[in-house]
């Protein structure tokens, strides 16, 4: 290194990486585009445009596509509470490099929630493709879906004097 010059250490923080990222869903239903669910909307009110809704049909499905391979962390989904919470159980959640989610590794399975329950599943997996899927014939709406990973981060400059 040239006197003078810069290093900067870097340290893995935890960030928000699904926000705003390309979504599927296996149907669309009351026009409940998979987007909302990464639009930074928590409430759990279908009022508010913010829940996904798909058909009924045999195992639904959505899933983000974070654009890169990340160290997740976290995944914290909202459901839906002013009505039909019910629909979003037995469900599972994948992580993994493969656009079909079966191929994936299960980080949560065999869940549900409550009317308007926020919750946290914690998910220490590598992986560029995050999916919910029911495992049942049903609708599924989701609030909203957070994906959480570490990230590089700067954290101090240090300049060598020679």
């Amino acid at each position: 290194m040239v006197n003078g010059g810069a290093c900067s250490p870097s340290t893995a923080v935890e960030k928000l990486v699904s926000q705003g990222k390309p979504v599927l869903q296996s149907s669309i239903d009351f026009s409940g585009n998979p987007e909302r669910a990464v639009d930074g909307s928590t409430s759990s009110q279908w009022s508010s445009g913010s829940c996904t809704h798909t058909k009924k049909q045999p195992n639904p499905w959505w899933q983000v596509d974070l654009g890169a391979t990340y160290q997740i962390t976290k995944v914290v989904i909202t459901n839906r509470g002013d009505c039909c919470s019910e629909r979003l159980h037995n469900f599972e959640i994948r992580i993994g490099s493969e656009v079909n989610s079966n191929l994936n590794e299960w980080c949560a399975s065999g869940q549900k929630m409550g009317p308007g329950e926020t919750r946290t599943y914690s998910c220490p997996m590598v992986g560029r493709h995050v999916n919910i899927k029911i495992w049942d014939t049903e609708y599924l709406t989701l609030c909203e879906v957070q994906v959480y990973a570490k990230v590089a981060a700067s954290t101090q400059t240090y300049r060598m004097i020679l």
